[in-house]
């Protein structure tokens, strides 16, 4: 419905805006078996030139398949952190697992 991905249009703009990762040079993909998962997980950080530490971070599960797929996706940092696309929270030490229904994704950002 036009409803519903017009608030998501806006919840990924605002998204955008609040992680500069979202729009950062550095993008790190996960080995994946693509053919037969149909499945796209990567991050997107900022990194400090000086230190080489990681700033802003957001990792991200594309499931481009229509079975509903179980995604593992790895933090760099334990606590809690929030889908941008379905605004769901999730505390996760290291990695989590995620179920993505078909043609469906996923964007976590650190809220603490």
């Amino acid at each position: 419905d036009l409803q519903r991905y017009l608030q998501l249009v806006k919840r990924l703009s605002v998204a955008r805006r609040a992680h500069p990762a979202l729009v950062g040079d550095h993008i790190r993909f996960f080995a994946n078996d693509f053919p037969r998962e149909q499945v796209v997980r990567f991050d997107r950080f900022l990194l400090d030139e000086v230190s080489g530490n990681r700033g802003d971070f957001v990792t991200v599960a594309l499931n481009f398949s229509d079975t509903q797929r179980e995604v593992e996706l790895t933090v760099p940092w334990p606590g809690r952190w929030q889908d941008v696309i379905s605004e769901t929270f999730y505390t996760i030490v290291q990695s989590g697992w995620l179920t993505l229904p078909p043609w469906q994704s996923a964007g976590l950002v650190f809220t603490g």
